[in-house]
C-alpha cells in the first residue's frame, strides 16, 4: 500500500510538472503589472507579478510560460540570447534568483537571499550575472552555471542599483544609490575611480558608451556625466518612463496635462556642447485609463507594458496629430 501511494504521489508530481512546463502560445496579455521588458534580436520578452514570461515573436504571438507563483520584478537575458535570468519574490521574506533555458524550458539553477535585489544583468560576454542586493556584500557575481557567488571584486560594494561592464569584461562601472558613480577593474578586482553624483535616481541606464547616466527622480529626468559625477541637465517630466531603442536612441514616455494623453519624447545628443535636447515624437494615448509601467523600441517600433498586463504598440515616426497606440495583446 505504502508503495502505490508513492507511485501515485511520484506521478502526480511529474504531471503537475508537466503541466508547468506547458507553453501557450497566444496574443493574451499578463494579468497583472508588467515589471520588466528586454528584447534579444527581432523578439522581445515581458515578465509580470503573475509569474509569466512571456517572449513574443515577430509574428505578433506570445510563448507563455509560468516560472513563478510569486512576482518577476527583474529580468536579464544571457548574451546567448536563450538563457533568462530572473528576480522573482513574494516583496516580503522571499528573494529568489532564477536562471531558465527558453530553448528546453526548464530551470538551470535557483538561488535564495535573504535581502531584496537591487539590480541584475549579465556582462557583456555573459561570463558572470551580477547581482546587486540590499545586504553589506551589495554586488554579487554568481557563477552562470550553478549560482554560487564568485570573488571577483576586493572589497564589497554599497547598494548597487546598476552595474555595467565594458565589452571585454575588464572594466565596470557601477551607480550607487548613496550617490557615487564608481569604476573598478574585473582584471585585479580593486576600484579604480570614485565620483559623487546625485543620489536616489530611479531606473538609472548608461547611454552613449557608458558616458551619461540618465535616470529619474520626482518626476525630473536626470542627465550625468558619468565621466566626472558632474549633473548635466534636468528635465521636468510628468511621470516619465525612460527606455532606449540601443546604445545612441534615449526615448521617454510622460504624462500630457493638456489633453490627459501620453507623450512620447526623443532625448537627442548634441555631440557638439554634449547635450541632450528633448524633441517630441507624438501625444498618444492607450484608449483607456491605462498607466504605462515599462516600454522598449524594437525595429523602429515603440512597445509600451502597462500597470495591468497589456501591451501597447506604435511606430516612432513623427506626427502633431494625437494618435491611438495599438493594443498588442488580445
Amino acid at each position: 500500500m505504502k508503495f502505490r501511494s508513492f507511485i501515485i504521489a511520484s506521478i502526480l508530481i511529474l504531471a503537475g510538472n508537466v503541466l508547468m512546463a506547458q507553453v501557450q502560445l497566444s496574443q493574451q496579455p499578463h494579468q497583472s503589472k508588467i515589471e520588466c521588458m528586454e528584447f534579444y534580436g527581432d523578439d522581445f520578452y515581458t515578465g509580470s507579478d503573475d509569474g509569466f514570461i512571456v517572449k513574443w515573436l515577430s509574428d505578433g504571438n506570445g510563448e507563455h510560460f509560468q516560472v513563478s507563483d510569486m512576482k518577476i520584478k527583474m529580468m536579464a537575458i544571457h548574451p546567448n540570447g536563450y538563457e533568462i535570468a530572473i528576480y522573482e519574490t513574494d516583496e516580503f521574506a522571499i528573494h529568489r534568483i532564477s536562471v531558465w533555458n527558453w530553448k528546453t524550458k526548464t530551470r538551470k539553477f535557483a538561488k535564495r537571499f535573504t535581502d531584496s535585489i537591487t539590480c541584475l544583468s549579465y556582462t557583456a560576454k555573459g561570463s558572470y550575472l551580477m547581482a546587486g542586493t540590499t545586504s553589506v556584500d551589495g554586488l554579487l557575481f554568481l557563477d552562470i552555471n550553478k549560482g554560487t557567488p564568485l570573488s571577483v571584486l576586493q572589497a564589497n560594494t554599497g547598494i548597487v542599483n546598476l552595474a555595467k561592464t565594458g565589452k571585454k569584461e575588464s572594466t565596470m562601472v557601477t551607480y550607487e544609490e548613496q550617490g557615487k558613480i564608481k569604476y573598478y577593474s574585473l582584471t585585479d578586482g580593486n576600484m579604480i575611480r570614485e565620483f559623487k553624483c546625485e543620489s536616489q535616481l530611479e531606473n538609472p541606464i548608461l547611454v552613449h558608451n557608458n558616458r551619461f547616466l540618465v535616470g529619474t527622480k520626482n518626476n525630473k529626468i536626470y542627465i550625468v556625466d558619468a565621466t566626472d559625477g558632474i549633473t548635466k541637465q534636468i528635465h521636468q517630466s510628468d511621470k516619465p518612463s525612460l527606455f532606449c531603442a540601443n546604445d545612441d536612441e534615449l526615448y521617454y514616455s510622460e504624462n500630457n496635462s493638456e489633453n490627459y494623453s501620453l507623450c512620447l519624447k526623443k532625448l537627442e545628443l548634441n555631440k557638439g556642447d554634449n547635450r541632450f535636447e528633448s524633441t517630441l515624437i507624438k501625444n498618444f494615448d492607450f484608449g483607456s485609463s491605462q498607466s504605462v509601467s515599462k516600454a522598449i523600441v524594437l525595429n523602429s517600433i515603440a512597445y509600451f507594458g502597462t500597470t495591468i498586463g497589456d501591451i501597447f504598440s506604435m511606430g516612432i515616426e513623427s506626427t502633431e496629430e494625437t494618435v491611438s497606440a495599438l493594443r498588442y495583446t488580445e
